[in-house]
């Protein structure tokens, strides 16, 4: 259930930074920091190419009341706001208040936990004076910067679709969720890392060519490939998981199958319960 929010006269000082409304006297700073290629592209937005798009967002703010400036010795230096729930996605909390988070920060600021000081504060706010039940994020597959901040946040995956972002295009989407249970009982907004379960080898064939295993996955389970000398083949027989190989990550499902060359690194990552077979061919000692 989405509530509105309305920012005009909000205010929310951290140790370095200062959350509040856009106003016309940010544009300069926004420009500088939007018109970065990639920049906005990570998150569903082509950077600005003009101070004529610059304004037109800067006019979109004002008007929404939903994102804050984050202002640093004075000057702008990125955004952070929380936006309408997709109430058809997050169908089991269709009675619970929720908004989604979304911000990007200058790449002069990157890498100086500015951005884990600003979402904090953020959530701090949305919890305790907006009375919210959840918090949603997302990232687009491939985001690994964006799915490990908000995996460090405490935030949990929920599920995966596919959207329209601003650009036009369809992405797949990753969702996660930080309950209100999830910050009253931790209120740094930082959740322990869970457990993670090891995954179940089932040998089913070993000879000097080949060697067959079953894999059997938990949710959110993880398995890496060690030995990089053999050419390995994957078949998903049930569940659904992500492969990161070669930098790259792409979501799996039943009936899928795929082939990694030999001497590739590859991280399996359930996002339900899910058996595959690994084919591992060659011989190692080539």
């Amino acid at each position: 259930m989405d509530i509105k929010v309305d920012f005009t006269d909000l205010v929310i000082k951290t140790d370095r930074l200062i959350l509040r409304a856009f106003n016309d006297n940010d544009l300069e700073d926004l420009y500088a920091y939007a018109k970065t290629p990639g920049l906005g592209e990570m998150a569903g937005w082509p950077h600005h190419k003009s101070i004529e798009d610059s304004k037109e967002v800067l006019e979109r703010f004002k008007k929404n009341k939903d994102v804050l400036a984050i202002e640093k010795e004075g000057k702008v230096i990125g955004s952070i706001g929380l936006h309408p729930v997709d109430s058809e996605f997050y169908k089991e909390f269709e009675d619970k208040k929720g908004k989604e988070i979304g911000f990007v920060l200058s790449e002069d600021f990157h890498r100086q936990k500015i951005m884990t000081e600003a979402v904090k504060a953020l959530m701090k706010y949305a919890f305790e004076d907006l009375g919210l039940d959840y918090i949603s994020a997302g990232y687009f597959r491939g985001n690994f910067k964006s799915r490990w901040f908000q995996q460090k946040l405490g935030f949990s995956y929920y599920g995966s679709h596919v959207v329209k972002v601003a650009m036009g295009n369809f992405e797949p989407t990753h969702q996660t969720i930080f309950t209100k249970e999830d910050y009253f009982s931790n209120k740094t907004g930082q959740v322990s890392a869970k457990k993670k379960n090891k995954v179940k080898e089932e040998l089913v064939l070993k000879s000097d060519e080949e060697i067959i295993k079953r894999l059997h996955f938990e949710k959110e389970d993880e398995f890496e490939y060690q030995n990089q000398n053999k050419t390995c083949y994957i078949v998903v027989i049930e569940g659904r998981v992500r492969i990161i190989s070669d930098n790259k990550e792409y979501t799996y499902f039943p009936a899928d199958a795929l082939r990694i060359k030999k001497g590739i690194y590859f991280k399996i990552i359930s996002r339900s319960e899910a058996k595959l077979v690994l084919i591992e061919q060659g011989n190692e000692n080539e």
